[in-house]
């Protein structure tokens, strides 16, 4: 927990010079799997995104995930396929809160929609064998004015 929580701060040290800061809200996750398990699709959560460049962003949040516990996470996005206001990629990192471990590596493809101030993240999390099913989550988002000059 306490390597997540430096991971964090390095997050937003390395960011302080960033272009734009995004606050985001997790709305909403359906999971994808091959058993029949119920898992939580009110994953409310909060986040930000430190975008150091319009095709890289350092991540970090909290949600109540789907097994009705706490998550942290945090890690880094690439998304170098863009058309006007829409960006494709994929985002490395780690995340916490679920029965398998205390950490669990975060893979996922991100697809987002990045408005002068609105915004909107599709998200989609491969499943990790028995660790952790497969899910599609929606993010709302607004830019902040926190870090212009």
């Amino acid at each position: 927990m306490r390597a997540l929580a430096a991971a964090i701060l390095a997050c937003i040290s390395f960011t302080a010079h960033a272009n734009d800061l995004w606050a985001s809200i997790n709305i909403r996750s359906d999971h994808y799997t091959s058993d029949n398990t119920v898992y939580n699709t009110d994953t409310l959560g909060f986040g930000v995104e430190w975008a150091t460049t319009p095709q890289q962003s350092w991540l970090a949040g909290w949600y109540h995930n789907s097994h009705h516990k706490p998550s942290i996470y945090a890690g880094f996005a690439e998304q170098p396929f863009a058309y006007q206001a829409l960006k494709a990629g994929a985002a490395i990192g780690f995340v916490t809160g679920y029965p398998a471990a205390d950490v669990l590596p975060l893979l996922a493809i991100i697809g987002s929609y990045d408005g002068t101030r609105y915004g909107s993240n599709i998200v989609i999390t491969p499943p990790i064998g028995h660790f952790a099913a497969g899910s599609i989550s929606l993010q709302l988002k607004f830019k902040t004015d926190l870090l212009s000059r």
